[in-house]
């Protein structure tokens, strides 16, 4: 037991006994335990947090070769357009 346990665990024995106090020591480190479990699954490690930067890197870096391409099938879409306007003028 910790320092405080030990403290709490003293009152506890002086005005409830020894086993009683024992039963209220680990009732609540049960509660302690079983709260830590519950928020254990939301709790976000180191390894989660490096995972994801990870993955929002290569989500990125996907993204900026989508706009490269996108760029140039825009400017070829462009230069055709341009090139069908000289060649076939603007609707005579």
């Amino acid at each position: 037991m910790r320092a405080l346990e030990l403290k709490v665990y003293d009152i506890f024995k002086t005005k409830l006994g020894e086993a009683e106090a024992k039963i209220i020591i680990e009732y609540f480190e049960a509660k302690a335990d079983e709260k830590y479990e519950q928020k254990k699954d939301v709790l976000a490690t180191k390894e989660d947090i490096n995972g994801l930067r990870i993955d929002m890197k290569d989500l990125e870096n996907r993204l900026i070769k989508q706009m490269y391409w996108i760029n140039i099938v825009q400017f070829l879409a462009t230069i055709g357009s341009i090139l069908a306007i000289l060649k076939f003028g603007m609707g005579k």
